[in-house]
């Protein structure tokens, strides 16, 4: 480990937010060095980190109009101020498809948690990653609870109802919907609704406050009908105005609830959590290293020409490439 990367683990056990910021950078970095480095950081933080010490980790998706930032925002400062939680929250914001760049606006939107003393406000870009979360979000997490932060929020990218990876890095998933966005059970035939452990029905304020009910009863019907994905949990349905802060010590009464009552299921799941974090990262390099083997490039290349002919199809041209992929790994024995 190089003395700077030492030096940025200890200070992050220590609790301070410019070295938990380095780090997340140093995590969230595609130079092949800043990889060798953050995975040391990784190791020595889980070997020196405090023991029994774990955040709650709440997961916040829904889709775009929600109010999901004004939600964090809202529920975020009341937490920090009035139950005295550290908070961090690691906000994914989408990448472009062309030039692979984020905005990464999330930390302005949320510019009074964003200066509260207990609270750490931090975007990550998506890369192109589907499922609503980062690349890293799992390792980001791990940093976050072990710089001291006993309360984690996730805000996921906000694209629908394929936005289910979220929900193997957080201990509850809360779904946030608008009260009134034309077709309120669309996402429940499949998707994210399957594995919401909570729904809340923002902006019930104003004019929206009819519409907020009405959509509480579709929603709390729909939730009847549902397969459950925990025994001994049915996902409550509420709702809140974020903007006037109704209702959002219900909403956090909830929360605690969950965190009570499966706290045995939450640490059984932190396991298998873990093993899918493993396989996901190994996908991840797996992938990588095809793209920047020469011998799979230039059959890469190659196939290319045939598909554009319609020589071959795509699923023969993948069957090629994976040929000649084994053929590389035995060569390396």
């Amino acid at each position: 480990m190089a003395p700077k990367t030492l030096e940025l683990a200890q200070g992050l056990l220590k609790g301070e937010r410019v070295c938990l910021s380095r780090a997340i950078t140093l995590i969230e970095s595609t130079n092949p060095e800043h990889e060798k480095q953050a995975e040391l950081l990784l190791e020595y933080v889980l070997k020196n980190r405090r023991p029994g010490k774990s955040a709650f980790r709440l997961g916040i998706t829904g889709p775009p109009g929600a109010g999901k930032s004004t939600f964090i925002e809202a529920l975020g400062t009341m937490v920090v101020k009035e139950m005295g939680h550290r908070l961090a929250v690691i906000a994914v914001d989408p990448s472009s498809t062309r030039t692979h760049g984020s905005i990464l606006g999330d930390k302005t939107r949320m510019a009074k948690l964003s200066v509260e003393e207990r609270a750490f406000v931090r975007p990550s870009p998506t890369r192109g990653r589907l499922g609503g979360i980062a690349q890293h979000t799992n390792e980001v997490i791990l940093l976050a609870e072990s710089a001291g932060f006993d309360t984690v929020f996730v805000e996921t990218v906000g694209l629908g109802q394929s936005e289910i990876e979220v929900d193997q890095c957080v201990d509850m998933l809360l779904l946030l919907v608008p009260p009134a966005n034309g077709d309120e059970l669309q996402g429940v035939k499949k998707g994210v609704m399957e594995v919401a452990d909570m729904i809340v029905v923002n902006k019930a304020d104003g004019d929206l406050k009819t519409l907020a009910r009405h959509a509480v009863v579709d929603y709390s019907h729909a939730v009847q009908l549902a397969r459950r994905k925990r025994e001994g949990w049915t996902p409550p349905v509420k709702k809140c105005s974020a903007a006037t802060g109704e209702n959002l010590k219900t909403i956090w009464e909830e929360v605690s609830k969950f965190k009570f009552q499966m706290r045995n299921d939450i640490a059984d799941r932190r396991m298998e959590q873990s093993v899918a974090w493993m396989w996901s990262n190994f996908d991840d390099q797996l992938i990588r290293y095809a793209h920047e083997d020469p011998k799979i490039v230039t059959s890469s290349a190659n196939l290319q020409k045939n598909l554009t002919s319609g020589q071959v199809s795509p699923r023969h041209a993948a069957r090629d490439l994976m040929k000649v992929f084994l053929e590389t790994l035995k060569a390396t024995k």
